[in-house]
């Protein structure tokens, strides 16, 4: 959660060994104004992708799944699940979205 408190107020910390250029994309991406936001202005996904931190990434190999990831999971088989944190199964029946719900909750995704 302080990572993310430090998002939303703009105040990351970096480690001395992080490089200049992980710097300036992390900053880029966690730009509170979504209108000033790596990504979110001109170039869209392209601007990420120029980025001077991608510079030696193939985009085309990446797309066709040419390399392999920079990690790559131990699995049992494709059904292998260990990976992911488990969680309990959501009900069946949910609670309708009432007024009062949309009163309480709606403000917060004002910007979203």
């Amino acid at each position: 959660m302080k990572i993310y408190e430090q998002i939303v107020e703009g105040k990351i910390r970096f480690p001395a060994a992080m490089s200049d250029d992980a710097r300036a994309i992390i900053t880029g991406l966690c730009t509170v104004d979504v209108s000033k936001r790596l990504g979110n202005v001109k170039g869209g996904a392209g601007a990420v992708k120029a980025h001077p931190w991608f510079k030696d990434v193939d985009w085309d190999a990446v797309y066709y799944r040419k390399g392999q990831g920079p990690i790559v999971p131990h699995l049992r088989g494709k059904d292998d699940t260990r990976n992911f944190d488990e969680y309990e199964a959501e009900p069946m029946a949910k609670e309708a979205y009432s007024k009062e719900l949309q009163e309480k909750y709606d403000w917060q995704f004002k910007d979203f």
